[in-house]
């Protein structure tokens, strides 16, 4: 029995590896500035799996920083964003399809913790 489970886990892992290992090769073959928006970061998709989840440090910074709001605060300034004209979301750069993401990981390039000092 224990034999079993160690056979379905080695198998679940080596399916896993797999997935990451065609993920990775998918990733370093787009263009560097879809990888950017993606919060990607080639130099450490260049390492290999072993560096999963290949993600910018300032993308996990957002990530960080989204975790401490609640999820009514997301929803609040989604529907805030919604509530604007296209144009102001594109002075913004924001697309309207957008809106969810960028409410979610931040936008690409904006820096937050400058903005933070100036407000």
């Amino acid at each position: 029995m224990i034999a079993i489970r160690a056979l379905i886990q080695l198998i679940q892992h080596r399916k896993e590896k797999a997935a990451l290992c065609q993920t990775r090769a998918y990733l370093l073959s787009i263009d560097d500035r879809l990888l950017e928006d993606a919060g990607f970061s080639r130099d450490l998709l260049l390492k290999g799996v072993k560096a999963w989840p290949w993600k910018t440090e300032e993308y996990l910074q957002n990530q960080e920083l989204v975790k401490s709001y609640s999820q009514n605060d997301l929803d609040t300034a989604a529907s805030t964003l919604r509530g604007f004209s296209d144009k102001d979301l594109r002075d913004l750069g924001i697309g309207r399809g957008e809106i969810r993401h960028v409410v979610q990981h931040g936008r690409q390039g904006y820096d937050r913790d400058q903005n933070l000092s100036a407000a």
